[in-house]
């Protein structure tokens, strides 16, 4: 990976959620201001998946990812489900929570 490609995903993965987080985050807790109110507030935290994004990583995608557990990076589609779950009524008593959809890589 170049040093080019590795600064747009970190920009990409990192700063950008960090950033509006950062600004929101100190005046609330969300969970315990909307809970109240029926709004869920969960978190996706995915491990190396093939994506658009990732294809200029090649194989070290696949070698970063042969790691852990799951010995593969994920697809979209797999990390897709996982949020279609926080966001249906079959998670409906999950709230507050962080998902690692990760293969198995925040275990070991």
């Amino acid at each position: 990976m170049t040093e080019e490609q590795f600064d747009r995903v970190y920009s990409l993965n990192v700063k950008a959620p960090y950033f509006p987080v950062a600004e929101l985050a100190p005046p609330m807790t969300w969970t315990a201001e909307y809970g109240p109110s029926g709004v869920r507030v969960n978190a996706i935290s995915p491990g190396p998946t093939r994506t658009e994004g990732t294809d200029a990583m090649g194989e070290g995608l696949a070698q970063l990812a042969a790691q852990g557990p799951a010995g593969r990076p994920a697809t979209a589609d797999e990390i897709a489900e996982a949020i279609v779950f926080l966001a249906t009524d079959r998670s409906s008593f999950v709230n507050g929570a962080k998902l690692a959809v990760d293969g198995g890589r925040t275990a070991i």
